[in-house]
């Protein structure tokens, strides 16, 4: 197939978000075993497929409730703050995901240190720490990340919270 006709076929079903039900389906069966219990299952399915619904880099967990058809955040609240699941597990299994859909020997790591400043202490996370925003030790939360890139696409490939 000639790249034009890929770029036609890709933009075809990039269009009918034909994509969309595929990625989540994959991305379902890599962290499945992560979680022991199905209502946590069910609800990490939710909550993946109301991150990818809608574009956008911040949502409440009202929010993604509100595009996964619950009533109320408990269930994601719960499945962030109360459930028992295996983050490392989960994480090591995107990553592989990553690299399975967009393994290049081209690819770059670039890191990413992102610091928001807080007003309270009752975040997680939040201390007196230096932060690139002020240049100065402030009250804030830092998130260093790290993305895989290729010429194709990127994806987060891992994180640190201090």
């Amino acid at each position: 197939m000639r790249q034009q006709d890929q770029q036609v076929a890709a933009a075809a079903i990039v269009g009918d978000k034909r994509w969309l039900g595929k990625l989540q389906g994959e991305l379902r069966a890599a962290i499945a075993p992560v979680f022991a219990q199905a209502r946590s299952r069910l609800t990490a399915f939710a909550y993946i497929g109301a991150l990818l619904a809608e574009a956008g880099d911040r949502r409440s967990c009202w929010q993604l409730a509100e595009a996964a058809g619950h009533a109320s955040p408990r269930r994601m609240q719960a499945l962030l703050g109360e459930h028992a699941w295996d983050w490392q597990a989960a994480l090591a299994a995107l990553q592989r995901f990553i690299l399975g859909h967009l393994g290049d020997p081209e690819a770059v790591l670039v890191v990413d240190e992102t610091a928001e400043l807080k007003k309270g202490e009752m975040t997680v996370g939040v201390s007196r720490q230096h932060t690139g925003i002020t240049g100065q030790v402030e009250n804030c939360q830092t998130v260093v990340s790290m993305a895989y890139v290729t010429a194709r696409a990127h994806a987060l490939f891992d994180f640190r919270h201090r």
